[in-house]
């Protein structure tokens, strides 16, 4: 065999009885759908747990796991939002992330901590037994607390902290669907003219035999669109496992059973992104130390040998589903072939280069280089862009260029796995002032918009930026202030009776919702702060939506209150307002108040 055979694939078998008996479902719902599973690529990390549909709404109740003990709670306006951690007694961690409200007792500790620091951040680790839990014990509500929808996160760590499949642990979904191969690529990379050739649309499932492809002896790599469903909602998932046959030999194989933290970014290494999306790359980067990965060494540099390959392509879910494809694959067959036979097969399509990044700037002088890192050498290129960004974007963003676009590229093509710090070069500065200024940052183009990347750094000579990821750059300066618009913020109040869902006590006011945007560097929303006739208030960020959340003491009395509200962007630029709430009582509360007032007298 080509691979060693001490990496077996392991039998698929439903989670036993036993296993099923010690836990429970995280999730008060009647179905179970997921729209993300483990180890699915995520913006350039790994995906670390479930994500657990709900239906485009929040306030389903969050259910202990497993007896145990709340080991940690935390809240941010970012990253897991409010997030839950319960430690089972054999040291098991059950994680539920983008919570809407704690358990009364939880949140009445995570209050105390905000007034404490004064701020909504907060972060409390809790002794065992300190918080004792059942299985099925309500945690709390579903939310969407720094997410960019409802649903449920959810996590299983073993004691050492590490995630685990949570499929495999206990909280395996029905699934029947197979595993969709959506698309396969081939791609050379000779220098001169790097192409490939692609089979599938990206939407429609290929399977059995592709047609044939031709192709000269240059470096060959072989790439795939492929997608898992677990459901009729069609959610798309990653897939457990796939493997590349060469001639009935396995040259390739990846098994997601297992992630270290340390592992998370190595989906870098995994995927390249095309038009049709993440596809996954089909070779072993040498840095990449996830386990379950393998590959022959002649993929590493696309040394395929030359004659008539049979290449297969199998992809399988957890749940023993499998799809496949399989195409002969002639490389140097016919030395004799004219260029245009070259890469001649029915129904490939030729695409351009997608492995070495392309340049997305017209170059105004030859590409500079930085040096080398860890990730090998760094090159950049400084230009006008080919596609523009919109006029409009600059109007709402209040940001101005300083000087010219960057785009920066490993030599290799390969993915960064670490910041690196990199010069601004001359072009890309314009006229910067000598000096530290907060209200100068780069900033990376996404969608034709630029999205605020990192601070600059000012070093003998210039300027210099600290970046995770290869793109195109430009330094620009936000000259605006936040927008608090108070204009839509409902101010009559009416305070609702006492009521609890799931044992969950819910606010007597309603959420005053106010928004507060910056679409230039962006808000920092550790400098919000809202005061009522002048008393401090914690209230909730809430920056997928940018806007913020208030939450109204239950006891305050009705009456008129002055609410003020004052935050920061990035760049240091601040913004304050005012508006003026009007708060009632129930008609049915204030006839209780008065029956109330009357039986005293």
């Amino acid at each position: 065999m080509l691979l060693s055979c001490s990496l077996l694939v392991f039998l698929l078998v439903p989670a036993s009885a036993a296993a099923e008996a010690a836990v429970c479902w995280p999730l008060e719902m009647p179905t179970r759908y997921l729209t993300g599973n483990f180890m699915e690529p995520r913006g350039g990390r790994f995906h670390a747990g479930l994500d657990l549909k709900t239906n485009s709404r929040t306030g389903y109740a969050v259910r202990a796991a497993a007896d145990g003990w709340i080991s940690r709670v935390r809240v941010s306006a970012h990253g897991y939002g409010q997030a839950l951690y319960l430690t089972a007694p054999d040291g098991t961690v059950y994680v539920y992330a983008h919570l809407e409200r704690l358990r009364d007792d939880l949140r009445r500790r995570v209050q105390a901590r905000q007034h404490e620091l004064g701020g909504y951040e907060a972060d409390l680790w809790l002794a065992r037994g300190e918080v004792p839990v059942h299985c099925r014990d309500v945690l709390a509500l579903s939310g969407q607390s720094a997410a960019a929808g409802p649903h449920l996160h959810f996590e299983v760590r073993g004691p050492d902290g590490q995630p685990r499949d949570p499929l495999a642990h206990g909280f395996a979904v029905g699934d029947a669907l197979p595993p969709e191969i959506l698309a396969v690529r081939v791609s050379t990379t000779a220098a001169a003219a790097p192409r490939s050739w692609r089979y599938g649309d990206g939407t429609t499932p290929l399977g059995g035999s592709l047609p044939d492809l031709r192709l000269d002896g240059a470096p060959i790599f072989v790439s795939a669109l492929i997608v898992d469903r677990s459901d009729r909602q069609r959610h798309r998932l990653g897939p457990w496992r796939v493997s590349l046959l060469a001639d009935d030999e396995e040259v390739f194989r990846v098994v997601n059973d297992s992630l270290r933290w340390q592992h998370a970014h190595h989906q870098r290494l995994e995927f390249v992104t095309t038009p049709l999306g993440q596809e996954l790359w089909l070779w072993k980067d040498e840095r990449n130390t996830v386990p379950g990965r393998a590959a022959h060494d002649f993929l590493r540099e696309g040394r395929w040998p030359p004659g008539e390959h049979r290449l297969r392509l199998v992809a399988d879910d957890r749940a023993g589903n499998r799809a496949e494809v399989s195409w002969r694959l002639l490389i140097g067959a016919d030395q004799g072939a004219s260029d245009d036979a070259v890469g001649r097969g029915r129904g490939w399509t030729q695409d351009g280069d997608v492995r070495l990044a392309p340049w997305l700037v017209d170059e105004t002088e030859s590409p500079e280089y930085e040096g080398t890192a860890a990730s090998g050498e760094l090159q950049w290129r400084c230009g006008d862009l080919r596609d523009p960004v919109p006029e409009r974007f600059w109007r709402l963003s209040g940001l101005r260029p300083v000087g010219s676009a960057v785009q920066y590229r490993t030599a290799s093509g390969l993915a960064l796995l670490a910041a690196v710090t990199v010069p601004l070069p001359e072009p890309a500065l314009g006229p910067v002032p000598v000096g530290d200024d907060p209200a100068l940052a780069i900033y990376r183009l996404q969608k034709r918009a630029w999205v605020y990347a990192a601070p600059v750094q000012t070093v003998t000579g210039g300027l210099s930026v600290r970046l995770d990821q290869p793109g195109v750059y430009r330094l620009l300066r936000d000259d605006a202030a936040p927008v608090i618009a108070t204009a839509a913020v409902e101010r009559e109040l009416t305070r609702r009776p006492a009521v609890a869902r799931h044992g969950i006590s819910l606010s007597r006011w309603p959420l005053v919702k106010v928004p507060v945007a910056d679409h230039g560097s962006g808000i920092a929303w550790h400098t919000v702060a809202v005061r009522i006739d002048g008393e401090s208030i914690i209230a909730e960020p809430d920056p997928p939506r940018d806007r913020l959340l208030i939450e109204l003491p239950d006891d305050l009395a009705p009456g008129r209150y002055d609410v003020r509200i004052t935050a920061a962007d990035r760049a240091g630029h601040r913004a304050q307002a005012q508006i003026t709430l009007r708060l009632w009582l129930e008609a049915a509360e204030k006839t209780a108040s008065a029956e109330s007032a009357e039986s005293a007298r």
